[in-house]
């Protein structure tokens, strides 16, 4: 594996400090691909935060398309050059000696992100146009065969230019299925892939607790028991994964469902467009969400509906299924709650014969309408007092006005020496001049400071207009009024005498 690498041009002789050991993958193809542990310099590299694309967002654009391509290229990673001063931290160790890579090896931290930058960019013009990239597969779908072609064409002119090589054996061209990111595409929509459902219909019946477990994903420590009714459940669930349903692609320009149940244990959420099933998504609640009553684990389950699929659905119309049913003869949401949905009519007193029942409508009405008096009210309060806040006001030369000042930063007006005892206005000033749009002509605009050769404005002391003395705490502070070089008694600023000392110690006090 080594010499064909060195032949190929991806590795050279290495004589550098670093060294990192290597392992053997094999792939699908029964080749083999040399993988070198890089944990230790990972440790050591600075992350590059590229967006690595969403399979499920993805699989969404493919909505209406028939027709597919899919391009897969040769050894990606080793299409990328690795810069030359970076060359010798790529070294590894063999028992022939010591190699480094020439071009972008697998295992490096940012080599993902590398890549797929370099991919997003290289299809920037297409992407998901009709073409989608995730990492080294890339998938082109079309609505119509003329479309395609030209399509297909354009990608590979692309590839062509930028000297991208795919390998041709696991390529597909203008099928109207094809497996990608582990899912079987057609116009129909997204199926299991065949492959792996039938791994899962062939697992041997498990008969220890660390078999279970490898069926099930999970690693508690319980103990195994094994009865009938676990033979059973253990043959259905291979059979629903066998008979997994497709999938429909979702198409935006229609209304989507989303139906939400809970138990006591966990939640279920199903999002259907047309009556086909689109997304699943389930969740197993927590101790603390099992003590919440029916209604909460509903909108639960409608909360996290939305932060799963919220890059999709921003402005929501939401509606509880409560149409009475012909086959149950009754509401869904009363089979759930075990009552009628709590809708309000308005009661008109009288209607009722019974004189208890009428009086406590009528009472209700009357409460009612006591909520929503006090709520116009506060409303129209608020209203108005936000109002007063908020009138247009125009001033005039020649009126006084008072000023609204920040106690703790402007202080060139200010003092007092307690921040909590300063007045909040400042005043009264007489207003000289209006600042317009138009601040002045050119003929009358004031030159701009001077600044050094490397584009930095330096300021320096002038002269002290005026000293103070403040208290912080328990310290006595004292401030100065500073002159700055190219500026007016105007731009003179109150600064604490120890920074000027500090900053500028060749300046005389």
């Amino acid at each position: 594996m080594v010499t064909k690498l060195l032949q190929t041009g991806v590795i050279q002789k290495s004589n550098n400090p670093f060294s990192s050991p290597i392992v053997m993958v094999k792939k699908k193809d029964n080749s083999w691909k040399v993988c070198v542990d890089y944990r230790q310099l990972n440790k050591q590299t600075i992350k590059y935060k590229f967006p690595i694309p969403i399979i499920e967002e993805l699989i969404d654009k493919l909505h209406g398309s028939k027709l597919f391509t899919k391009l897969d290229l040769r050894s990606g990673y080793h299409q990328i050059r690795m810069n030359d001063v970076d060359i010798a931290k790529t070294a590894f160790r063999t028992h022939r000696g010591y190699y480094e890579f020439l071009v972008m090896p697998f295992g490096l931290t940012n080599a993902p992100s590398t890549f797929q930058s370099l991919m997003n960019k290289v299809f920037r013009q297409y992407l998901r146009k009709f073409v989608l990239v995730f990492f080294n597969d890339i998938l082109i779908y079309s609505q119509i065969v003329e479309d395609h072609v030209l399509h297909l064409k354009a990608v590979l002119e692309i590839m062509r230019h930028h000297k991208l090589f795919a390998k041709k054996s696991k390529c597909v061209f203008g099928t109207e299925n094809v497996e990608y990111l582990g899912y079987v595409i057609s116009a129909k929509g997204v199926a299991t892939d065949p492959s792996k459902v039938e791994v899962m219909s062939q697992w041997p019946v498990p008969t220890n607790l660390k078999q279970l477990r490898g069926f099930l994903g999970l690693t508690g420590k319980n103990s195994f028991l094994w009865y009938d009714d676990s033979q059973r459940a253990f043959e259905q669930l291979k059979q629903a994964m066998v008979k997994a349903p497709v999938l429909k692609l979702p198409d935006f320009s229609k209304e989507f469902t989303l139906e939400t149940d809970a138990s006591g244990v966990g939640l279920g959420v199903v999002l259907l467009q047309e009556g086909h099933s689109i997304a699943f998504l389930s969740k197993t609640l927590s101790s603390k969400n099992q003590l919440m009553s029916t209604y909460e684990k509903e909108f639960l389950a409608v909360v996290c509906a939305l932060k799963k699929w919220k890059g999709g659905f921003h402005w929501l119309i939401w509606w509880y299924n409560t149409n009475h049913h012909s086959a149950i003869n009754t509401t869904p949401y009363e089979i759930v709650h075990g009552q009628c949905p709590p809708v309000h009519v308005p009661y008109v007193g009288g209607e009722n014969k019974v004189e208890s029942i009428d009086i406590s409508l009528k009472a209700r009405e009357e409460d009612v309408n006591v909520c929503k008096f006090h709520l116009k009210r506060a409303h129209d309060r608020m209203k108005s007092q936000a109002d007063k806040h908020r009138t247009d006001r125009e001033f005039m030369v020649g009126d006084w006005v008072y000023l609204n000042l920040q106690r703790h930063r402007q202080v060139t007006i200010r003092k007092g020496k307690q921040h909590k005892l300063s007045p909040k206005y400042y005043g009264p000033f007489q207003i000289m001049a209006r600042l317009k749009k138009c601040k002045g002509v050119g003929t009358h605009s004031g030159s701009l400071p001077a600044f050094d050769t490397q584009g930095v404005m330096r300021v320096e002391p002038l002269a002290i207009l005026e000293r103070r003395m403040t208290k912080k705490g328990n310290v006595v502070v004292v401030y100065v009024l500073v002159q700055w070089t190219n500026g007016t008694n105007e731009d003179a600023t109150w600064e604490p005498i120890e920074e000027i000392q500090i900053f500028f110690p060749s300046f005389t006090i």
